[in-house]
């Protein structure tokens, strides 16, 4: 058996589902949230610091790379303001934080996921060939199916 063409449609609700099931665990993030818009995925949440929670916003631009999805740093605001010269923090924060999990790695300022090596652990066996992300706001089609066609 064989899928060679699959569109799948993941919504805000989506999101929040998923960030409910598996918070961040090693980081005491407050008011966690995502949400689809035209730019990419936006999260958002408040971290605790000793003297007061810090807000923040980063938009995160989803790719579709064959065997991978790729989710790529873009914008970073905290505090309200532009807080590019936090995003290498924030990139080790995330190294640090998928560093032995499979099929997981950062490249820069990119997540990478590789869904097979990411499934099998799972005991899910998969070959994906990612050829879009399309983004709305409160949603995302990813599709999946031959490069070729």
């Amino acid at each position: 058996m064989e899928i060679q063409s699959l569109k799948l449609l993941l919504t805000d609700a989506d999101l929040e589902a998923f960030l409910t099931k598996s918070p961040p665990t090693d980081e005491p993030i407050e008011d966690l949230q995502a949400r689809f818009s035209p730019d990419g995925v936006v999260v958002s949440g408040r971290y605790p610091t000793p003297f007061f929670a810090v807000n923040f916003e980063t938009t995160w631009q989803l790719i579709a790379a064959g065997p991978e999805v790729r989710a790529k740093l873009v914008n970073v605001r905290v505090l309200g303001l532009p807080g590019n010269v936090l995003s290498g923090a924030l990139m080790k924060m995330i190294r640090d934080a998928v560093e032995g999990r499979a099929g997981v790695r950062v490249d820069g300022e990119t997540v990478v996921v590789h869904v097979a090596e990411a499934a099998r652990p799972l005991g899910v066996e998969v070959l994906v060939d990612f050829t879009a992300v399309r983004l709305s706001i409160g949603a995302a089609v990813i599709e999946v199916g031959s490069s070729a066609q």
